[in-house]
């Protein structure tokens, strides 16, 4: 770190950057079982190496790759790229089994391996801005003037002043609402909000509370909303430290940005660099990858274009790419090999050694290396990737297939449709829109209905759908208890937990729960503090090595079970409003850290009704206060009721109790697409 009172420029400053290559998500499941995302190619080359080059044209010289799932292929892709032995950056990979960014951070801090300023950065960040430099300059500077300064949030300015140009997918963008210090840039307020479109929630999620103290001799703040997040972070080496001592912090914006800006954290000032650029988007979600394979197709991404060899010798398809049609953004690598007749339209990459067959036509899509593809066949909007072998007279639409997946001739592939690795289907075969087929598990027998007759594959259920007997349900487990029998709490537990098939699991689990749950009654019982509570559920998550989704289930089975099962429905909705106040919610909201922590919440709630039969009554009362305190997202409600209308008599059941609130959330998201 440079020394105050010293010129940066004149200190030995080496360029330091640390990438998470895990995202801690499974927005790509089952893709993400096999690969991980960082490995996903975008127009044939893996998302990790667009943030490599990135990092290194921007002169950074010491790279350090966290990776904890896959962790073998990430360590064998980057030996064989480009910057294994490369002079001007050296790439080190470090490995630990981590379930959160906060952990990934607290492994960083235990090597040692950082000593001076650095910048964090994600593994599937696609941009060519190029003054990254700059950014940590000013960073390093700004410590140089205040040392409290802990980091520095990249944020990008949206939309941009009319005549400059800025490129966006319009899908997965992390808008924020920021309030700045203009004449330090210190951070006053930060809110992240999600442009919902459901009554007053968009204006709810932007709206800002500012206490006196934070005027307080202050000229002039700014309260900016056209901000979007770059996850792009400046760090001092003093933020591993925190979060080494912070053991509950396991995110860098929820936890660490809110503890120092709520002066939980003392002593420490966090500082928003704006910038301008002309491309910088996130892979988010499958609809988002094939957004952005757009992108790049169409040089949005420039230099990191398909026909400019940036990768080096040693890459993927190393032959030739050329743009065969620069106007309508057509390239094809010169060992590919396309019969006379083929028709493409504008947006198409072919990789190397691909055999295209007479009458196909491509539109909007992406072919990786070694498919082959029959006469006739039809891809629009598609994603392919290597050893693919399409049959004839196909047809592909805005699906992902997945590397050595076979196809049969006449099978027609619908939208959203995602092959995972190895699936087959059959000839003539029409998969359901939006499915998602995976190869079958640990002796599971194929699914005709999902892949057709001599295809082989299983639809893939997110945990909440799956059932004993292979149907699908809202259910995350089996806690509904039978119809003649009435079980408490404990036996609930005991039966989920049942599923496992370790027993010294499954009793750890349940011992586990039964801990979380007292400590939350305890805490509502005695009205102890909030961060208190919090930090003990913490403790037992560590101490158990618990999920979040583990938290979840607890936490909510706890909450929901508090109130006296003899109160009325209005008694219930009274209290459980109550108790879900200002002060308990963010209990709740702390450890709901994606949708899929959301879903278990909401499996939860549906389970728990079996239980509490004033809960029942009130289920689609409770379900829009959860909604109503941000436990679920609009996507996941939606979610949930597209799969309970063809779930179990039950499911409906609960359905037709939420229907006006479900019908009110559709109505809303209809609008605000005409919008």
């Amino acid at each position: 770190m440079s020394q105050p009172g010293k010129p940066f420029l004149s200190q030995p400053v080496k360029f330091t950057a640390v990438i998470l290559a895990d995202t801690f998500t499974h927005d790509f499941r089952p893709i993400s079982d096999n690969c991980p995302r960082a490995l996903m190619p975008v127009v044939n080359v893996p998302m990790l190496d667009y943030t490599l080059e990135f990092l290194t044209s921007n002169g950074f010289d010491e790279l350090v790759l966290f990776t904890s799932s896959h962790s073998r292929a990430i360590q064998d892709h980057i030996q064989a790229s480009r910057w294994a032995n490369s002079e001007e950056v050296s790439v080190r990979v470090l490995i630990s089994k981590c379930t959160t960014p906060g952990d990934a951070l607290r492994h960083v801090h235990d090597v040692d391996v950082i000593r001076q300023d650095f910048v964090l950065v994600p593994g599937d960040l696609m941009t060519n801005f190029s003054k990254l430099k700059d950014v940590l300059r000013k960073h390093i500077e700004r410590r140089q003037a205040d040392p409290s300064i802990l980091m520095t949030l990249v944020l990008k300015e949206c939309p941009l002043a009319p005549g400059q140009a800025q490129k966006s997918v319009n899908c997965g963008e992390e808008r924020v609402t920021a309030v700045i210090d203009p004449s330090t840039g210190h951070l006053l307020h930060y809110k992240p909000w999600f442009s919902t479109s459901f009554g007053s929630r968009e204006h709810s999620e932007r709206a800002v509370v500012l206490s006196q103290k934070l005027l307080k001799d202050r000229e002039s703040v700014q309260c900016r909303s056209d901000l979007v997040d770059t996850n792009i972070v400046v760090c001092a080496p003093e933020l591993l430290g925190l979060f080494k001592e912070n053991f509950d912090f396991f995110d860098l914006k929820h936890d660490c940005v809110r503890g120092i800006l709520e002066e939980e954290l003392r002593g420490s000032k966090v500082v928003v660099d704006l910038i301008q650029v002309p491309f910088l988007e996130r892979v988010c979600s499958p609809s988002h990858y094939a957004r952005i394979s757009h992108a790049v197709l169409n040089r949005w991404l420039y230099p990191m274009v398909p026909d400019h060899h940036w990768r080096g010798p040693r890459s993927r398809g190393s032959d030739r790419c050329v743009a065969a049609n620069p106007t309508t953004s057509v390239y094809v690598c010169t060992s590919a090999q396309l019969a006379h007749d083929v028709r493409s339209g504008p947006n198409v990459a072919i990789g190397s050694r691909t055999v295209v067959s007479g009458g196909v036509q491509l539109t909007g899509c992406v072919i990786g290396a070694n498919c082959r593809i029959g006469r006739n066949t039809q891809i629009v909007n598609s994603v392919v990737w290597d050893n693919v072998e399409i049959g004839p007279d196909c047809v592909l639409e805005s699906c992902i297939v997945c590397a050595d997946v076979e196809i049969g001739s006449g099978a027609h592939i619908s939208p959203g449709t995602i092959l995972s690795f190895k699936v087959k289907v059959g000839d003539g075969h029409h998969t359901s829109p939006d499915s998602r087929i995976q190869v079958p598990q640990m002796g599971q027998p194929s699914n005709p209905a999902a892949v057709g007759a001599g295809g082989y594959g299983v639809l893939w259920l997110a945990p909440w759908e799956e059932q004993d007997d292979g149907s699908k349900s809202t259910s995350d487990f089996e806690w509904t208890p039978g119809p003649k029998a009435h079980r408490g709490l404990k036996e609930a537990i005991a039966a989920a937990n049942a599923k496992f098939a370790d027993e010294a699991l499954c009793d750890d689990l349940l011992c586990f729960h039964e801990e979380l749950i007292d400590t939350l009654h305890r805490a509502y019982e005695n009205d102890h503090r909030v961060d208190d509570c919090i930090l003990e559920i913490m403790g037992l998550k560590l101490g158990f090595d618990r999920s979040f989704e583990d938290c979840v289930r607890g936490i909510v089975w706890g909450t929901l079970v508090y109130i006296d099962d003899k109160t009325t429905p209005k008694e219930y909705r009274e209290q459980l409003t109550s108790l879900l106040s200002k002060k308990w919610a963010p209990v709740v909201q702390r450890f709901l850290t994606s949708p899929a922590t959301q879903k278990v919440a909401l499996t939860v709630l549906q389970e728990v009704t079996a239980e509490r039969k004033a809960l029942e009554a009130s289920f689609g009362y409770v379900m829009k206060l959860f909604y109503d305190r941000n436990f679920l997202e609009e996507e996941v409600i939606l979610e949930w009721a597209s799969f309970a209308e063809k779930g179990t008599e039950r499911d409906k059941l609960l359905l037709q109790k939420c229907e006006k609130f479900i019908q009110w959330l559709k109505e809303a998201d209809e609008e605000g697409d005409s919008d």
